[in-house]
Order: structure tokens, then C-alpha cells, then sequence
């Protein structure tokens, strides 16, 4: 079982918050762009380049497990948080090989998405940016797939959503009437924790891969008082919010769907 930290460290370079170093061939399956980005060199830029424009990312939780840490932590964009979920894998001698990065809400990351393609020209090709229209991912759903036993005063902090939801009954609905676009779930890493959990897990959305990062918080009686996703990449989240807004927005308003 991975035991879940709370951290107030701010850090620029996400694998220093876990006191590893980053891997010269590292991945990083990053928050804005459609294919990953290779090289510690390239991957030092992104963070430095994002540091720059959102400051630090102050670390809310950590977890270890094993060669895994999982990390939820904030920036501010502008006037408001924007926030992120990573999962760090690292070799046998603890070097950071892969990240995933995801951030939410969608909605509030547009000045964060808008400044960091235009400071990264140069670095990440355009094409990168957009969905590729060849991809053609798809996932089978996991049999042991558990449900989440919710706290009548959960708060939900969707990956799409402007503002939280609040309430056992609205969050249950909004989490089945979710799992209902994206489909099945393929589960990669769990983070079990007395009192804060992570779990990683991708989906197929519109024949595109979609991962996701989710944090729950539990009471004393093992009830959801939290549960806290982050998406990726940029581009699929986009047409995802865009379909919930078709379907919710009009029943929501622009408190929760605000472009």
C-alpha cells in the first residue's frame, strides 16, 4: 500500500518533488500535445518553459509505490488554479524514464494551452497540437473495476467542469452519465492509500486515447469525501468537453461550461 503525503514543496521540475533525477532518455506523455515528448533535454524546456507561465507547481499530495510516484499539485494561470496529476515511473537505478502528465479544467487551461504552443514553437511541431485523425486506439474493460463509495457531501473536481459538483446523487449521476461517453476503462497503476488513493487508467474516446489521473479522498468510514481527475491530452479533452456540453450544458449553464 502506497502511503499518501501532504506536501506544500513547490518545485519547477515535477521529479525533484520525489528527489529523483530525470532519465537523458525520458518520455513525457504530456498535458497539451498528441504525442509524446522524448529526450531530457526536450522535457526540461516544457517544465521550465511552463514555469514561466503558470510558476511553480505546488504539490497538494505525493504517493510512492515500488518505481511509481503519483503527484497532484497547482499552478495559477492568470487569476485562477489550474491543476495537475503526474505519474512518475522510474528505472532500476530510480532515474524518472516516463511521465504522464494531466491537468483540468479544461475550460480554465485555454490562457495556459494558448501560451505554452506559442512559447514552444520551435520545440513541439504543429501537427503535434491536433488530433491525429490516423489514430485508432481502443481499450477493453477491466472486470475488477470498483465503485467508489460516496460521502453524501462528495465534491467532484471534473477534468471538464468550471466548478465542482457537490453532492452524492449529483455526482453519482454525473460520473455514470461520463463513464457512458468515454466507455470501458483499462486500469494501469493504483495507488491505494488510508485516506488518499490514485488510480491511472486510459479510455478510448472517439477512437482516441484518453488517460486519466484521479485522486479520492476518504473519510474515516472509507466514503468519498473528494474525488479529484485530470485528463489528457488537450486536443481529445477539447471534443470531450464539447460533447458533455452538448448533452449537460443547457441543464448546467455556463457556471460549469463557461466557453
Amino acid at each position: 500500500m502506497s502511503k499518501a503525503s501532504t506536501n506544500s514543496a513547490e518545485c519547477i521540475y515535477p521529479w525533484e518533488a520525489s528527489g529523483a533525477l530525470l532519465a537523458e532518455d525520458a518520455t513525457l506523455v504530456g498535458p497539451l500535445f498528441t504525442r509524446a515528448l522524448r529526450g531530457a533535454k526536450a522535457i526540461r524546456e516544457f517544465y521550465g518553459t511552463s514555469g514561466e507561465v503558470a510558476g511553480p507547481l505546488k504539490v497538494r499530495w505525493h504517493m510512492n509505490k515500488h518505481v511509481e510516484t503519483f503527484l497532484i499539485g497547482s499552478q495559477v494561470v492568470g487569476e485562477h488554479n489550474v491543476h495537475s496529476a503526474l505519474w512518475l515511473k522510474r528505472d532500476g537505478a530510480g532515474r524518472v524514464r516516463e511521465i504522464s502528465h494531466a491537468m483540468r479544467p479544461f475550460p480554465l487551461l485555454l490562457p495556459y494551452h494558448r501560451a505554452m504552443k506559442e512559447r514552444l514553437a520551435e520545440l513541439i511541431p504543429q501537427k503535434r497540437w491536433t488530433i491525429d485523425q490516423s489514430d485508432a486506439f481502443t481499450v477493453d474493460a477491466d472486470e475488477n473495476a470498483s465503485r467508489t463509495k460516496l460521502a453524501s457531501d462528495v465534491r467532484f473536481f471534473s477534468p471538464i467542469l468550471a466548478k465542482p459538483l457537490q453532492g452524492a446523487e449529483l455526482v453519482q449521476f454525473a460520473l455514470e452519465g461520463v463513464s457512458k461517453v468515454l466507455g470501458p476503462r483499462r486500469l494501469l497503476s493504483e495507488f491505494p492509500g488510508d485516506g488518499v488513493s490514485g488510480t491511472v487508467w486510459e479510455v478510448a474516446f472517439d477512437g482516441h486515447r484518453v488517460r486519466g489521473l484521479t485522486v479520492v479522498v476518504t473519510d474515516q468510514v472509507d466514503m468519498a469525501t473528494e474525488l479529484i481527475t485530470c485528463m489528457l491530452p488537450f486536443p481529445v479533452v477539447e471534443r470531450f468537453y464539447y460533447k458533455m456540453k452538448t448533452i449537460n450544458g443547457e441543464r448546467a449553464g455556463p457556471e460549469y461550461f463557461p466557453i
